[in-house]
């Protein structure tokens, strides 16, 4: 099933995980970029994303739970 998030609820994501366009290793060492995306098999890095890209990426994970 497809669902989607309000405007306020990805909003509070958005916030509390904030926007890095670059990636990085987050505190367990884990390459992240955009609002926390750790995908191991997609993040590199030397990987740069446009903050639109970001929001894509958050709603596509979001949309599986």
């Amino acid at each position: 099933m497809n669902r989607r998030i309000k405007a306020a609820g990805l909003a509070l994501v958005k916030q509390w995980e904030g926007l890095k366009t670059k990636a990085y290793r987050d505190v367990g060492g884990i390459w992240t970029i955009g609002y926390g995306h750790t995908s191991a098999a997609e993040v590199r890095p030397t990987m740069v994303i446009t903050e639109a890209r970001a929001e894509e990426i958050l709603r596509a994970g979001l949309a599986h739970v």
